[in-house]
């Protein structure tokens, strides 16, 4: 489920005119996308702790954190700053 986030979010990062704001398909593809990861993060993560008693490993954390931020930063929650062009 996290790998068709990831291809999820692949498209919806070349769909489009890229000098424009994201438009409402692009934008509904990559919340769902980015929400398909940390979900399947958090379900791993769940399903391992109802079984063995072993700790998960860093990529399922990092996947939460980049499914979570990704999702803020296209709902809006996140503004990153534009770079000015020099010249």
């Amino acid at each position: 489920m996290a790998l068709l986030g990831v291809i999820g979010v692949g498209i919806a990062s070349f769909m489009g005119d890229k000098t424009k704001e994201f438009d409402p398909n692009t934008k509904m593809i990559a919340m769902v996308s980015f929400g398909a990861i940390a979900l399947a993060a958090l379900i791993t993560i769940l399903t391992k702790f109802h079984g063995a008693p072993t700790g998960s490993g860093f990529g399922v954390w990092l996947a939460i954190i980049v499914g979570l931020a990704g999702l803020a930063w296209v709902m809006g929650f996140i503004k990153i700053p534009e770079t000015k062009k020099p010249g």
